[in-house]
């Protein structure tokens, strides 16, 4: 996983929400790494890392192609409504 979008403000790579029956942006996934799936990577020891929900599918986005302008807005979201909450 190249890069982690959580905001700072809410804990960065370290913050992780709870795995719960609805699926949030912050909860962990498991993410193929430094060999991803597409690559043939599979689900190892050596090749796992967590990640979160939405980065996962951002970094997936930036290199297969799909549009994820939406979901780098919700990042900006969860960073203003942090903000607000710690204000």
């Amino acid at each position: 996983m190249p890069e982690c979008f959580c905001p700072e403000e809410l804990g960065g790579a370290c913050y992780f929400e709870p795995v719960t029956a609805e699926s949030s942006d912050w909860m962990p996934t498991h993410e193929h790494f430094p060999r991803s799936k597409r690559e043939g990577g599979h689900r190892d020891l050596d090749n796992t890392v967590l990640a979160h929900r939405l980065c996962n599918r951002i970094d997936y986005s930036i290199s297969s192609g799909p549009p994820y302008a939406k979901d780098l807005a919700r990042v900006k979201a969860a960073r203003e409504r942090a903000i607000q909450d710690n204000i």
